[in-house]
């Protein structure tokens, strides 16, 4: 069985910190349950996917692959030629979710074959009824031949409220497009990270935050201090990879330590700032 919720795990030292990352599972989101309609294979729980058979694609753009990431299935959807369409047509499959949840990322494993210029996309748009109020896209224009595991953050434009998520998964995004162009996904899951994450407030450690949000090339990150201490700085992407740390010793006082983050990727981060007494918290980060 596959993994429908997991938990970030941070090692700090000997210490297993538990943030309240917040993984959401998404229906047949590891694609391990499929019905036959019409003859042709389609994942359960909501899913569509390209019609294949009435467009005469050959083979079909949309299938259950035993190439997985985990579990015994994965989705396979490739660009290729349709005789009834009268040409090239994207492998897509479609997910719309009746939800009131805003989550801040959408994680998932890929492999991907690029042929030719087409590229590959994984898009979530999210919605208040008609109004759209936020997004991810992730582009794939490279082959990838083991699965990678990726997290891309949702940007929302207006504070109110879910009433619909679409998760909408192609082949290609229409322009350049050729045959043979692969994507397979594994394992979609939401992630929520609540503003502040997994505070340890005692006597010392005090006001931790970070600036600017979104960051691009510098992140302040600013602390008070009671009395003096050892102190760590650690950025984390949210599979748990260190991005960077750094460790020194500060006085009493308020502090603002600047960060380099130019060479890290755009995504959504984890900012722990932990002191030698154990005391530590933890916030979120956007890099643009």
């Amino acid at each position: 069985m596959k993994k429908t919720a997991t938990s970030l795990c941070l090692i700090i030292f000997t210490v297993c910190l538990k943030p309240s990352v917040i993984a959401q599972s998404i229906p047949n989101g590891d694609f391990e349950t499929w019905t036959t309609i019409s003859g042709v294979e389609t994942p359960d729980s909501g899913w569509t996917i390209s019609d294949d058979a009435p467009l005469g694609c050959s083979p079909y753009s949309s299938i259950k692959t035993t190439d997985r990431a985990s579990g015994s299935y994965a989705i396979l959807l490739e660009t290729n030629n349709c005789t009834n369409f009268g040409g090239i047509h994207e492998g897509w499959a479609d997910l719309n979710l009746s939800t009131s949840a805003k989550p801040d990322s959408l994680k998932f494993k890929y492999k991907a074959t690029r042929a030719g210029m087409d590229t590959a996309m994984v898009l979530v748009s999210v919605y208040d009824h008609f109004t759209p109020i936020g997004d991810a896209v992730y582009y794939i224009n490279s082959s990838q031949s083991t699965y990678k595991e990726v997290s891309i953050p949702i940007q929302y434009y207006y504070p109110i409220n879910t009433t619909s998520i679409d998760i909408f998964l192609s082949s290609d995004v229409g322009w350049n497009q050729a045959i043979g162009n692969r994507l397979l996904i594994d394992d979609l899951e939401f992630v929520s990270i609540p503003t502040s994450v997994g505070n340890s407030y005692n006597n010392n450690l005090k006001r931790l935050s970070c600036s600017p949000i979104p960051a691009t090339s510098s992140l302040n990150v600013s602390f008070g201090l009671t009395s003096s201490s050892d102190v760590k700085i650690i950025l984390l992407n949210m599979i748990g990879s260190v991005m960077h740390t750094s460790y020194s010793h500060y006085e009493a006082g308020n502090h603002s330590i600047p960060v380099d983050i130019s060479s890290m990727p755009a995504g959504m981060y984890l900012c722990e700032v932990q002191l030698s007494d154990g005391e530590k918290t933890i916030e979120r980060i956007i890099k643009q």
